[in-house]
């Protein structure tokens, strides 16, 4: 599991259900086995999506941030995130889970 983390640092697009899936570590059952392979083979299908870099892309800076309502149907808490891009290429992203359940949305 701690090599499919380290992953996470180059595919953002496999950090979620990463995620899910590390939470259940400690007791795995074979649900969460079969997870993990599904997010193997997803990964060899996809071995070339990793970070790319152009030189002919421009340095303008664009930022994006997002979080969903009650996004995680266990604890009610939602999920915050955001990402960098310098011109096409993604420098920088995070998500977390917000530590408290929100009532509204608004």
């Amino acid at each position: 599991m701690g090599c499919l983390i380290y992953l996470t640092v180059t595919r953002p697009d496999i950090t979620y259900v990463v995620h899910l899936v590390s939470q259940f570590m400690s007791a795995p059952r074979t649900t969460h086995f079969s997870a993990v392979l599904r997010i193997l083979r997803y990964i060899k299908g996809t071995l070339f999506h990793g970070l790319h870099f152009s030189s002919e892309s421009s340095l303008a800076l664009h930022a994006f941030c997002d979080a969903d309502w009650v996004g995680d149907p266990t604890d009610h808490r939602s999920i915050t995130g955001y990402c960098f891009f310098l011109g096409t290429s993604l420098i920088s992203w995070h998500s977390k889970m917000q530590t408290v359940a929100s009532r509204s949305s608004t």
